[in-house]
């Protein structure tokens, strides 16, 4: 006989920025399985687990609403579907990697550039002067993963460049280059 009661289903979380939460569900007499659906922005519902155990965790899902229903089976067929779960996930970008420029001189162009993270839309570039004028400045905010920039001014500092990846959800932390570049020289403004 196949099982007469469906699982009771449970969600650690309703709403994820990371897209890992975990599934749990209740054991039911008579199951040797239990087979949990998943279906994505309303969409057709497929199976993620079919296995005998009682909990499920996400890997790192992408931003979207999942809905879920778990059943309990066996060899006879599966009970009716649990209740509906659904976790909204809302993904905020993982920080960039940022290749650490080389600047030979002021007043030349160079050009700092970092990874492409998954879900951002853009990018902002902050790079701090440490030494005579000790400032953070934005020096990028836009779509692009690399931006060419110069230095000029009284300059016998060190500078560090650092990104963060941004989405409609919010901002990564900041990422900092591998090393700073020291740099001496006069010129004009950045």
């Amino acid at each position: 006989m196949r099982p007469a009661s469906a699982p009771s289903l449970s969600s650690s979380a309703t709403s994820s920025t990371s897209g890992t939460y975990t599934l749990s569900w209740t054991a039911v007499s008579g199951a040797t399985r239990y087979q949990l659906n998943q279906s994505v922005n309303g969409g057709s519902a497929s199976a993620v687990y079919n296995a005998g155990g009682q909990s499920w965790t996400s890997a790192g899902v992408g931003s979207g609403t999942y809905a879920y229903v778990v059943y309990a089976c066996n060899v006879a067929g599966c009970s009716a579907a649990s209740s509906q779960i659904a976790v909204t996930v809302k993904r905020i970008p993982d920080p960039p990697v940022v290749t650490a420029p080389t600047i030979a001189t002021v007043n030349v162009a160079f050009t700092v550039s970092w990874t492409a993270s998954s879900e951002a839309t853009t990018y902002n570039l902050q790079g701090t002067e440490s030494g005579t004028h000790n400032v953070t400045r934005t020096s990028y905010s836009g779509p692009n993963t690399s931006v060419v920039l110069t230095l000029g001014g009284m300059v016998d500092d060190d500078f560090q460049y650092a990104a963060q990846a941004c989405n409609a959800n919010g901002c990564s932390a900041w990422a900092n280059a591998s090393n700073s570049t020291y740099l001496q020289g006069k010129g004009g403004a950045q």
